[in-house]
């Protein structure tokens, strides 16, 4: 997660997109934009699963931002999935705390599938 979240600040689409899921990716991603976001701090507020030996992994997390200097905050439960020894973002279900209502990441669709995996 942190890796990612490093991403999206240093603008690496690149790395985003070979870390996000095969099946749930979009097909193309980029990070431009007439009014570009500064991430300003990421905070983790809860993991679960998502050692060394876990198939799935869970990260709730608040990524802070301004975007033509107002301030933001996006809440997310991400769901991770490790194949291969990788492990990759699967979907998410996020909340927006923003000082107005904005339109960030207003065509990301999180997919919320159900991950079963064998023990």
């Amino acid at each position: 997660m942190r890796s990612r979240y490093s991403a999206y600040v240093l603008g690496i689409a690149d790395y985003l997109y070979n870390t996000w899921h095969p099946t749930t990716r979009p097909n193309k991603l980029s990070l431009k934009s007439d009014d570009p976001i500064i991430w300003a701090r990421l905070d983790i507020v809860h993991t679960e699963k998502g050692a060394t030996n876990d198939k799935l992994g869970i990260v709730e997390f608040m990524a802070h931002y301004s975007v033509k200097d107002k301030s933001g905050c996006l809440h997310e439960t991400s769901n991770f999935v490790k194949e291969e020894n990788n492990w990759y973002y699967f979907d998410g279900a996020i909340e927006y705390h923003d000082d107005d209502i904005q339109e960030d990441f207003k065509d990301f669709k999180p997919v919320r599938r159900r991950l079963s995996v064998e023990p």
